[in-house]
């Protein structure tokens, strides 16, 4: 239980260490990405002045290969 709790102290929120270390689901308030914000194209949007301006991707590879594991997931900005 030590180690645990020396653990949760290093972790930045409670919400994160509810989400991340004990699986569970949190407010909609707290959630970091909110469901509409994501956006899908079919085609790439041109910008200012019909000019393509940049793309940004993040992506959390999720590494673990256990059925339990969370999915990789990915975020493309454009």
């Amino acid at each position: 239980m030590d180690a645990i709790e020396k653990l949760r102290a290093t972790i930045g929120t409670e919400s994160a260490w509810f989400r991340e270390y004990l699986l569970k689901i949190i407010s909609d308030a707290d959630r970091l990405v909110h469901p509409d914000w994501i956006k899908y194209n079919d085609e790439i949007p041109t910008g200012i002045n019909n000019q393509f301006r940049y793309t940004v991707t993040g992506i959390d590879i999720a590494i673990s290969e256990k059925e339990s594991a969370d999915g990789t997931s990915m975020v493309l900005r454009w």
